[in-house]
């Protein structure tokens, strides 16, 4: 069920488009944001029925922000031999980072504390199940 986000990532990317009015909000999100803990829960028919969560202890994690709008995103279980590693285009509107590669998107909600933490929400159906997913990253 972990790597179910990670595909989601990878797979459910659909193209953005850039919002010039985000230019100093751009600017806080520059630079590396290393995993701190990751949430995941999935629910059938409106009820809890799986969670997990995951730490640098079983998942190395990071997004890597350029001031050029380019982002990398890096992701590997510590006891698993493959990384999952995603490079493309972030724009920012509103409350939503939206990533692209290509003509794919995946559009979070995304929080900014104290410029040092990152938090990234994201709600989904996969399958005929319903996903939440939460992530916290502390900037390098």
């Amino acid at each position: 069920m972990k790597k179910l986000f990670l595909a989601l990532f990878v797979s459910v990317l659909v193209l953005g488009c850039e919002n010039e009015d985000s230019e100093s909000e751009n600017l806080e999100l520059v630079g590396v944001w290393n995993l701190v803990h990751a949430e995941y829960k999935q629910f059938e028919a409106g009820e809890l029925i799986w969670e997990d969560v995951d730490t640098p202890d079983n998942l190395v994690q990071y997004f890597k922000f350029s001031s050029d709008g380019s982002f990398e995103y890096y992701s590997k279980f510590v006891d698993e031999d493959d990384a999952d590693i995603v490079s493309g285009k972030y724009t920012l509107d509103g409350n939503n980072l939206v990533l692209s590669e290509g003509d794919m998107e995946v559009v979070f909600d995304y929080q900014i504390n104290r410029e040092e933490e990152l938090v990234l929400y994201n709600e989904y159906t996969m399958e005929g199940y319903d996903y939440e997913a939460t992530t916290v990253y502390a900037k390098e």
